[in-house]
């Protein structure tokens, strides 16, 4: 059999799950055709599944040694040092590789994807504008050094990017998400609610999306559908102690601030390190004219935020209040 016939064997053991003849078949496939790399590095792959981190990298390093002038190996081994949180190696061979083919804009891609996993934005994103230099075409560039954008609080630049990935007839489902939430906070709330309805229409299971499109409607003012949309994200993740606290704030704009409150106590028995609960339940409680109760509820949010300077504020002034 050869080398080719075996690999093929492999593959039929290898997606169907059967780890352990997968495993003993792409040995064959090795002795067959040793040193060929692209057997070894699919061993390397099987042993990663396989959970055998140390074993695997003892093949990716050997690849290695069998082709140190291959760019495409560094950029391999990299790629499986990020499945192991190994960033600093990862970025390593990243740049190994940079150096051998600097013209080759997966390298820089996948540098900045690292980068962006330990928080190094702006080295992120200049790493992203080389690889989109080098292959404008590069959807995924675009929609990451927009991710990175937003965790850098530059929305604009964010939404420049997630609209150039709609010029580009982007299918990716989750665009019309990502336009949405830039608008939402660019204040535009009208154009995001027909993004995030376009967004719900391909991905009706999204609870995010309906809690995106709650508190778009809260914004707009359309506080019963608002409502509607946060018990739909409730429906499909009912533990999610933000959907609960977005629907006590929805309540509390009703003027429902039994209900609000009743759903402020449920999550703070939860969680009752939750500051901003406490910060809503007291300013409930203020409302309903129960202020010692707010007092005391908003002193428990000062203690667990007492960077706050808003609730702060709020407390102070109901203190001078209740003094009059």
């Amino acid at each position: 059999m050869t080398a080719e016939e075996n690999y093929e064997k492999f593959l039929a053991y290898y997606h169907s799950n059967d780890f352990v003849n997968a495993l003993s078949q792409i040995d064959q496939t090795i002795r067959i055709a040793p040193g060929n790399t692209f057997y070894l590095g699919a061993k390397g792959s099987l042993l990663m599944d396989m959970e055998k981190i140390e074993e695997a990298f003892q093949i990716f390093d050997q690849i290695v040694t069998l082709e140190p002038d291959n760019a495409n190996i560094y950029e391999h081994r990299g790629t499986q040092y990020c499945l192991i949180d190994e960033f600093d190696l990862a970025i390593k061979d990243f740049e190994q590789a940079i150096e051998m083919n600097p013209y080759g804009a997966s390298a820089y891609y996948l540098k900045a994807c690292a980068l962006l996993d330990t928080d190094r934005l702006v080295e992120a994103i200049a790493s992203f504008d080389q690889a989109i230099a080098i292959e404008p075409s590069n959807e995924e560039a675009y929609r990451e050094r927009g991710n990175a954008y937003l965790r850098m609080g530059e929305v604009e630049k964010a939404l420049t990017d997630f609209q150039q990935m709609r010029a580009m007839d982007s299918t990716d489902p989750e665009l019309s998400f990502q336009l949405a939430n830039c608008l939402f906070q660019l204040d535009s709330a009208k154009e995001a609610l027909e993004e995030i309805k376009n967004n719900l229409i391909l991905n009706p299971e999204n609870a995010l999306g309906f809690y995106l499109m709650s508190l778009i409607l809260l914004r707009l003012e359309q506080n019963e559908s608002a409502l509607e949309a946060i018990e739909k994200s409730l429906d499909l993740d009912s533990q999610n102690i933000r959907f609960q606290y977005q629907k006590a704030c929805i309540h509390e704009k009703l003027e429902e601030y039994v209900t609000a409150k009743k759903i402020l106590k449920a999550i703070l028995s939860l969680d009752p390190s939750y500051a901003m609960a406490w910060h809503k339940l007291g300013q409930i409680l203020k409302k309903m004219n129960k202020l010692e109760e707010a007092l005391e509820a908003l002193k428990n949010a000062i203690e667990l935020a007492p960077e706050n300077i808003e609730i702060r504020n709020i407390y102070n002034k109901l203190r001078q209040d209740m003094k009059k």
